[in-house]
């Protein structure tokens, strides 16, 4: 359970990181992002 908690923050970090690079609106693209990986757990 922890391992899998920490994973998933450090995904989500790396995720953030990303999209904060690749694009200046990110706040629509994390948000999908971050629905898409909540669906596929």
């Amino acid at each position: 359970m922890i391992d899998l908690a920490f994973i998933e923050q450090s995904y989500i970090d790396v995720a953030t990181t990303a999209v904060l690079r690749e694009t200046g609106s990110s706040a629509a693209l994390f948000k999908r992002l971050v629905t898409k990986g909540a669906e596929s757990m």
